[in-house]
């Protein structure tokens, strides 16, 4: 887990629909990118859903899907502190690999 927040919080610093929809695109993104749980995925994505704007929401899902372009242009649309909202999120939304931790 650890190595995994290391690697995407530089990624998304570096740039500095409907929720069922969202919420199944992150969990798969994040459980084909990392080697979490999916309860841990899912936990990461309620938290995005309940804490990001929209485009904070995309561009968190462009860095996890690997979308280069998609994360280019979101990042250009969130301005600083909007990128920084977003790494901040990855940082600490390692709370839902604590003991389950309610998102």
């Amino acid at each position: 887990m650890r190595h995994w927040i290391t690697i995407l919080v530089p990624l998304v610093f570096a740039g500095c629909g409907s929720s069922g929809g969202f919420q199944q695109e992150f969990v798969d993104a994040c459980t084909s990118s990392s080697n979490l749980d999916r309860s841990i995925c899912q936990c990461m994505a309620e938290k995005a859903e309940a804490d990001l704007g929209d485009d904070e929401r995309a561009f968190v899902l462009a860095v996890l899907q690997d979308d280069e372009a998609r994360a280019a242009e979101l990042r250009g649309r969130l301005g600083m502190e909007g990128a920084v909202k977003a790494g901040m999120f990855m940082t600490n939304v390692a709370s839902c690999a604590v003991g389950g931790v309610e998102p």
